[in-house]
């Protein structure tokens, strides 16, 4: 069942402190913010960084999917001077944010997440987010694919096969140390994703079979006012 909580999480998953030293040590920085952003058509959208890359022995990586029918408004590749960092940009009033921290070179978390941005009456911005898949201490097979130990105790999970394309990419992304060894440079390891069908038993869990053709539309909006820009 997806988890959901409407306040300001734009944050990715949780790491431990040694996790967090290995990454600063290994100088790979995924951006995993969900930033919520004002439009000059007076729409809110959600503005996400693919970014990240790895070593031989680690990897922490975050990129982005559109759902279906809601493409993404924006898509602007980064070119930046250092490496393991930010790679491309994406704005959307819908987006799945994949994250895949890889340890060891076989083991892995995963956090899968979608984002929507909305205004209430008032016109406040909200972001809400909805955990699709959250899995910790998972370990790969000669496939990519991955086994979870369960949090409650009974047995063990692996991804969805309708997220798998979105998780391949994010652990791809993980291994990413450019050319010669020397870090993940100008990568756009989502960009042939495609877009994210999700199930009618969670469309309809999350209500968003109903808000499919307003966000669309918010989507086409937003398109237009960049444009005009």
């Amino acid at each position: 069942m997806a988890q959901t909580r409407t306040v300001d999480l734009r944050n990715g998953m949780a790491l431990d402190q040694a996790e967090r030293d290995a990454l600063q040590t290994a100088r790979i920085r995924a951006e995993a913010r969900v930033n919520p952003i004002s439009q000059t058509n007076g729409n809110y959208v959600l503005r996400g960084t693919e970014s990240g890359g790895g070593t031989k022995t680690l990897g922490h990586y975050v990129g982005f999917v559109p759902l279906a029918g809601i493409p993404f408004i924006k898509s602007s590749k980064l070119t930046l001077l250092g490496v393991n960092s930010l790679h491309r940009r994406v704005v959307a009033s819908v987006m799945v944010r994949f994250e895949v921290f890889r340890y060891r070179t076989n083991y892995v978390h995963a956090f899968i997440t979608l984002h929507r941005a909305s205004t209430d009456n008032a016109g406040k911005a909200h972001v809400t987010r909805q955990t699709l898949f959250r899995g910790k201490y998972g370990e790969l097979d000669s496939d990519d694919n991955a086994t979870f130990l369960s949090e409650d105790g009974g047995d063990d999970i692996t991804v969805p096969s309708f997220l798998m394309d979105g998780f391949k990419a994010a652990l791809a992304g993980s291994r990413c140390t450019g050319k010669k060894g020397l870090g993940c440079q100008d990568a756009g390891h989502f960009e042939s994703v495609g877009t994210l069908q999700l199930p009618d038993t969670i469309l309809s869990a999350l209500h968003l079979r109903n808000d499919a053709t307003k966000q669309a539309e918010s989507a086409r909006g937003s398109k237009a006012a960049v444009a005009a820009a």
